[in-house]
């Protein structure tokens, strides 16, 4: 997938509900964007969803889901968690474009696409440190803690 600082390609897809949709990419008028791969057989990623959509609500970030289920078990989490707001995209294709090998895992955008801070995330504060990592210039906070870590030592 793109690295940190490297620009994303859209890829063109669907919501659940049909609908086409392009994720990655260029986005105008959206200055930063929070893509949230999760699974409906993710303990993990049940309980972050409500914290992903305090965050996006709190930090102005557009949120969309992605996920890779049967459309059923998808259906469901979307009903169970209130994400009827939100875009969610299922399928592989987004996840393959984006290298997501575990979850949860988050892609923060910018508007023209590139990614600012991509990683695992399983608190409220791993996704405050995307939005940190990209306001500090750096990749990850884990990245921030390990330039200085080398330059102490």
């Amino acid at each position: 997938g793109p690295a940190v600082g490297a620009a994303s390609q859209a890829v063109a897809s669907h919501t659940l509900d049909g609908a086409a949709i392009s994720v990655g990419g260029a986005a105008r008028g959206t200055p930063l964007r929070l893509l949230m791969f999760v699974s409906a057989s993710c303990p993990l990623c049940k309980n972050l969803i409500p914290m992903a959509k305090s965050f996006a609500r709190d930090e102005r970030v557009a949120l969309t889901f992605v996920g890779d289920d049967t459309v059923d078990a998808q259906r469901e989490m979307i009903a169970r968690h209130g994400l009827e707001a939100y875009p969610f995209v299922n399928g592989p294709e987004v996840g393959q474009a984006f290298a997501v090998g575990k979850l949860p895992f988050a892609v923060l955008l910018d508007d023209q696409g590139v990614v600012l801070s991509k990683g695992l995330v399983n608190s409220r504060e791993h996704l405050e440190s995307l939005v940190i990592a990209h306001e500090m210039g750096v990749h990850s906070v884990q990245d921030y803690v390990a330039r200085m870590h080398g330059a102490v030592a």
